[in-house]
This record gives structure tokens, sequence and C-alpha cells, in this order.
């Protein structure tokens, strides 16, 4: 069975912008009672270190309710965008790059986020984007993580769409990484239109760890390639609460000296 990293993970509490506790134990600890895949992807990135600089002039921030927030570039910035309003709009411009560690954006319900830019992820134990209920995240631009243990974007409530669009990439490199992560919520949507790279051991591109009616779709377009052995293209977790995830699948590409596992339910 596929290792995956539990150290200082098991006390760690996550909270939500509101300050309400998500949960106390690390939710990757049910992955060794996976049905359909076998445990793997990353380990959760709940470690939320001190923020690096956010390298992009993002107005205004922090958001009040319903307001729309415009990154452009390249003037520095050193306040990633953390806020509990809700409704709020996020537009990352294509000459706008947001980066460092810990936690980058994180916001309360019913936001959109849509990156024509760069979000890059460049500390162990980080988290691009934190999506809460009714959520959606459109990356038409590059989401790139380096350092183990690192998410692109994970969500916490219901009803969440994080989507790599068409001409969107994303990047992972980093053992126990992982691209788009449902961690927590139902009836939450992944897809991949774009391209994922996984340059990672025993990491992820598209991963539903925990509860149900939730949908993986990597589309006609989309690419998941692996240059690394032990990646996982896409994987679902069953067996925690009753639903079933639908994972539909297209092109996923293995490149590796050896076997090359991208494992998925196709």
């Amino acid at each position: 069975m596929m290792g995956f990293l539990l150290t200082a993970l098991s006390a760690m509490k996550l909270n939500s912008p509101g300050g309400q506790q998500r949960f106390t134990t690390s939710p990757w600890a049910v992955l060794r009672r996976t049905v359909v895949i076998p445990a793997s992807a990353a380990a959760c990135v709940l470690m939320l270190a001190a923020s690096e600089p956010a390298y992009a002039d993002c107005q205004p921030n922090p958001p009040a309710n319903g307001q729309t927030v415009t990154c452009t570039g390249p003037i520095p910035s050193t306040v990633p965008i953390i806020s509990a309003a809700t409704d709020v709009t996020v537009n990352i411009n294509a000459d706008a790059q947001i980066s460092g560690g810990g936690v980058l954006i994180s916001l309360g319900l019913g936001a959109l986020i849509t990156n024509n830019g760069s979000v890059q992820v460049n500390a162990p134990s980080s988290v691009g984007i934190i999506a809460d209920s009714n959520s959606v995240l459109r990356n038409f631009g590059t989401i790139a993580t380096t350092g183990s243990n690192a998410l692109s974007a994970y969500t916490i409530g219901d009803n969440v769409l994080l989507s790599n669009e068409q001409g969107g990439q994303i990047s992972i490199s980093g053992d126990l990484s992982a691209g788009l992560l449902i961690g927590l919520g139902n009836n939450s949507a992944l897809t991949n239109a774009g391209r994922i790279t996984l340059n990672t051991f025993q990491g992820g591109g598209l991963f539903a760890q925990a509860g149900s009616g939730h949908v993986l779709t990597n589309t006609a377009t989309g690419i998941i390639e692996s240059n690394l052995d032990q990646a996982f293209g896409m994987n679902a977790q069953r067996g925690m609460d009753p639903g079933a995830e639908t994972i539909s699948c297209s092109s996923i590409k293995a490149r590796s000296s050896r076997e090359a596992r991208l494992r998925m339910a196709c």
C-alpha cells in the first residue's frame, strides 16, 4: 500500500475565514480506507505557515462582502487575499503573479476567482486557493506548486467548482502534493480542460477525498501527464459517506523509466 505523510497533521486544526473550526484530525488519515483507488495523492496542506510575499497589486484587499478584487502586475504586495467576506469576485489579470507560502487566497462563501495570470505556491505545506461553499475557481493561466505537501486549490465546503480551463496549466513539483482537491463537503466538481503536469511521488492531479456526490472530469481537451512513478491522475475516495463519485476522463499520459502509474477509475 502506498504510503503518505501523516506526521504533524493528526492534531492540525483548520479554521475557515470566519473562524469556524472545520476539523481536528487530518482528513488524509482516512485514505487507508479508499475503495476504488489505492491511497495516495498528497498529504494535507493544513500547516498554515507564515505567508511569504504575494507579488501582485490586488485591490481592494481585504475585500468586503460583494466586492470585486482586481490583481494587476507587477507591483509587489506583501498581503495575500484573506477575508471572511462573502460573494467576493477576484480577477487575476494576465500580468499579475501571486507567489508565496502559507495560504495565498482564502475567502468566504460564494467566491468567484478567475485566474488569467500566475499563482505560484513556492513553499512546502502551503495552499494556493481555499474555496468555501458555493465558490468557483476558473484557471485560464498558471497555477504551480513547488515543495512537498502543497496544494494548488482545496475545497472546504459544498457545491464548489474547481476548473482548469482550456489553455490553463497546473504544474505540481514536490512529493505528496496535489492539483485540485475536494477536502470537505458534498456535491462539488473538479474539471480539467487544460494541462496538469505531475512531477511528484504519490501526488495527484484531481482528487476527491471526502463527502459524496462529486463529479471529476478530464475533458476531451484535458491532459494529465506524469513524469514520475506512482503519481495519480484522478483519484476518488469512497467508503466514508453514502453516494458515489462520477469520474470521466480522456487523455491521461505517463512518462517514466519504470511503470509510471496514473491510477484512476476509468
